[in-house]
């Protein structure tokens, strides 16, 4: 299958290539050292390929092979480019007026809002958020957090890593009042939704 090279998908792609290789190629040399680059994660794409995706080839082309795509995603720490893409919806959330640039600043949340988060690989945890940037971890799914854990954090972006402050095991901290835990350290958080913005009857 081929896709357009317009997709604005594959510039964010290309983008998290260069980041990830921390080669933004320019000249020939460039390509061959970002082709070595990838081959080195185990997959393989050819130099012309690379100098035909950034648009250097006069060779150009207005398509783009899945199989490419996917090289390139898995490159950067995504399962295949049906999850990057994904992950850069999820960071865009046009649908969410508590997104700004795929920022969430969690002090704009409602108490008793729900949280989904995800990383790789394949980890996901619901959250509820107590209020003063404070949740608890009410669900946990391949993870080492437990429900019943609780942490503080301020803003969430998909794409970057999550930094856990304050963070306590069932409610109790073994490492102080300033203990953290980071998610996502390599890749980021692969997706952040918010489930319920509903509020909590009060008894």
């Amino acid at each position: 299958m081929n896709i357009d090279i317009n997709t604005p998908e594959i510039t964010l792609l290309l983008r998290a290539v260069e980041r990830q290789s921390m080669i933004t190629p320019r000249l020939v040399s460039d390509f061959g050292l970002l082709a070595d680059t990838i081959c080195v994660s185990g997959e393989r794409l050819s130099q012309s390929t690379l100098e035909r995706l950034w648009q250097y080839s006069t060779r150009r082309k207005t398509t783009v092979s899945e199989h490419t795509l996917d090289v390139l995603a898995r490159y950067v720490g995504y399962a295949d480019w049906t999850a990057f893409r994904q992950g850069a919806k999820a960071a865009a959330h046009p649908e969410s007026d508590y997104f700004t640039d795929g920022i969430l600043d969690v002090t704009g949340l409602p108490e008793d809002s729900m949280l989904s988060l995800a990383w790789l690989p394949d980890r996901r945890i619901s959250v509820r958020y107590l209020g003063n940037r404070r949740f608890e971890v009410v669900e946990s799914l391949n993870s080492s957090i437990r429900p019943g854990d609780s942490f503080e954090c301020t803003q969430i972006q998909v794409g970057q890593p999550l930094y856990l402050d304050r963070f306590r095991r069932g409610g109790c901290s073994n490492q102080g009042d300033n203990g953290r835990y980071v998610v996502g350290r390599d890749n980021g958080i692969t997706s952040a939704q918010i489930i319920s913005t509903e509020m909590s009857e009060k008894t």
